[in-house]
């Protein structure tokens, strides 16, 4: 099984959460969002997930295999 974390739940993030999520081999692990707000609705959508404000707290977790970036990078 494939572990994946999401970074940035905006946009795209629930578009890529959703493909992960059905996808066969694959298991939708955390998503990593700065926004509390967003992490509400991530909740709402994929309950039992790692949710985290931080990436480095989704890197805590030292079983993912891939992070997917669905959001643009923010300084």
């Amino acid at each position: 099984m494939i572990r994946i974390a999401v970074a940035g739940y905006g946009y795209w993030g629930p578009k890529v959460a959703r493909n992960i999520a059905v996808a066969r081999e694959c298991e939708l692990a955390a998503i990593c969002d700065p926004s509390m707000s967003r992490l509400v609705l991530t909740h709402r959508a994929h309950a039992g997930l790692h949710l985290a404000t931080e990436w480095q707290s989704v890197l805590a977790t030292g079983d993912l295999v891939a992070i997917a970036a669905a959001e643009k990078a923010v300084a």
